[in-house]
């Protein structure tokens, strides 16, 4: 479930449906004309983004929504809140309105004091919180969390040891932790890692995590971990290779250079080490590579062995940002990966020359034959800034693989409006964002006339017909909310404060 905001004079909430473990729920419609309308189903995810507190307090305040709240707040387990500001008593009421409320994320700047939150929070089932951007750790004391199991620390500024130790002893069953970019000291890591020896999850993105830290965690957690991202960490190959005796454990894993004060990338990851470790992943479900180094990829090609096929066999998630000499690479993974059903392929760019963008599109199109011919699970793709991608393609992946149902495309060169009726005749969910504005506005122009769709920024187009491998959804939504649906392109673009495509999938956030 989750609830998407279109701001005007009176304001208006619309809901879009979302894939949750690949069953669509319908969404919960908050309308100026016909009120709140509420439709059957089992809330289990309420994501609301950059919401104005009046939006908020009228969700709540609301005789109907009040009723909603009672019947289907018991199923509400997860709740993402994203705003200005929030009162202690408007999130009083939402904590005790979903009573099995298990994951809260809360990215407030003002209006709410950190104990009050602990106030509303302290005999609660909460099993995992996020509270990014503000200094939390020193109210555990007052306010222990028997049950917490994950906690989000993003952006801290102020953990040190003896705040971890106050940590730890207040939250004993935490297991997973988020440190993304937080000034934590090296020292600091390893005393973390001595603290958690029952650690299962640790995101360390843009912070000093080292390869001693790494060799830490692996000494102290290696009958546990299973869940890595140590994007942008100050990890090497040497620390990459270190990973292999728990290599076989893990469940997710993402990588990435480190940036360095000027903007650039350190360099210090290569392809070698990488496709050593994963040819021992055999459990894992999610990968994420970015901004390795190709400099040398070269006169290594001769040194990658890969022992067995299928080496990735439960792989579902996919994430490559890389560059355009990667094809061999992607192509390596992809043939490996049989049971793929998300994949993300993104910054793969060229000088805009014509013989360079030939180039990259003959190299690519391997990557395209492997995806119709051994990816055959594959629901969504993503392609961001990918110079290689043309109409052709998009042609290819709507009419010759059966099971994509989504379709995303983002900045890449060579993408026109002409290919939008190879994405419309095979009824997939999609959007597209032409680089050309005015390409982008007679896409709009000669297509919005038979299909609902959004212009958003002038030149991102979103189509608002879901594919349901079920049936139709109009057939599933009363009859007023089948009235906003059908006329959410005509929204005027002025009035919005931001819309989120609701089927864009965080691996942050979804197990």
């Amino acid at each position: 479930m989750t609830i998407h905001i279109l701001i005007d004079d009176i304001v208006t909430i619309v809901g879009e449906c979302l894939f949750w473990n690949d069953t669509i729920h319908p969404a919960l419609f908050v309308c100026r004309k016909w009120f709140y309308i509420f439709t059957p189903i089992l809330y289990r995810y309420i994501s609301i983004d950059e919401c104005p507190l009046r939006v908020l307090q009228s969700l709540t305040d609301s005789l109907t929504s009040q009723k909603a709240f009672i019947s289907y707040g018991p199923l509400v387990q997860l709740i993402q809140l994203q705003c200005s500001e929030i009162t202690y008593q408007l999130l009083k009421k939402i904590i005790i309105a979903c009573p099995n409320l298990k994951d809260l994320e809360l990215n407030c700047e003002f209006g709410i004091d950190i104990l009050e939150i602990f106030e509303c929070i302290k005999n609660t089932n909460l099993c995992s919180l996020g509270l990014m951007n503000n200094p939390l750790i020193t109210y555990f004391a007052d306010f222990p969390c028997y049950n917490l199991e994950r906690l989000n620390l993003m952006g801290q500024s102020c953990i040190d040891e003896d705040s971890i130790k106050l940590l730890f002893e207040n939250c004993p069953n935490l297991c997973y932790i988020d440190l993304t970019g937080c000034m934590i000291s090296s020292q600091t890591f390893s005393y973390i890692l001595q603290c958690l020896s029952k650690l299962k999850g640790i995101y360390v993105e843009r912070t000093d995590f080292s390869d001693n830290n790494l060799n830490e965690l692996i000494q102290n957690c290696k009958d546990t971990i299973h869940c890595l991202n140590i994007f942008q960490s100050r990890v090497t190959d040497r620390g990459i290779l270190n990973l292999y005796p728990i290599s076989h454990k893990l469940e997710k894993l993402f990588i990435g250079e480190h940036m360095t004060n000027f903007g650039n990338y350190n360099k210090s990851l290569h392809w070698t080490p990488i496709l050593n470790i994963l040819s021992n992943c055999s459990r894992l479900t999610e990968l994420q590579i970015r901004f390795t180094s190709f400099s040398t990829y070269e006169n290594e090609r001769n040194n990658i062995e890969i022992p067995t096929e299928n080496f990735l066999p439960c792989l579902l998630k996919l994430g490559i940002s890389g560059h355009h000499n990667d094809e061999h690479i992607i192509s390596l993974i992809l043939c490996n990966a049989p049971m793929l059903e998300f994949l993300e392929l993104s910054n793969f760019e060229t000088e805009k020359e014509w013989e360079s963008v030939l180039k990259i599109t003959k190299q690519f199109k391997r990557v395209v034959d492997i995806i119709l011919d051994h990816n055959l699970y594959l629901k969504r793709i993503f392609l961001f800034t990918c110079d290689w991608v043309t109409n052709d393609v998009i042609k290819a992946l709507c009419f010759q693989h059966s099971k994509i149902c989504e379709i995303y495309v983002n900045k890449c060169y060579q993408i026109t409006g002409r290919c939008i009726p190879y994405i419309l005749e095979t009824k997939k969910r999609w959007a597209l964002y032409m680089n050309d504005l005015s390409e982008a506005k007679w896409a709009y122009k000669t297509y919005s006339k038979k299909h609902q769709l959004y212009l958003l920024n002038q030149n991102h187009i979103i189509s608002t017909e879901p594919y349901l491998p079920d049936g139709n959804i109009y057939e599933t939504i009363p009859n007023n909310a089948q009235k906003i649906l059908r006329g959410l392109n005509r929204v005027d673009e002025s009035h919005m404060a931001k819309i989120t495509i609701p089927w864009k999938i965080d691996p942050y956030t979804l197990d």
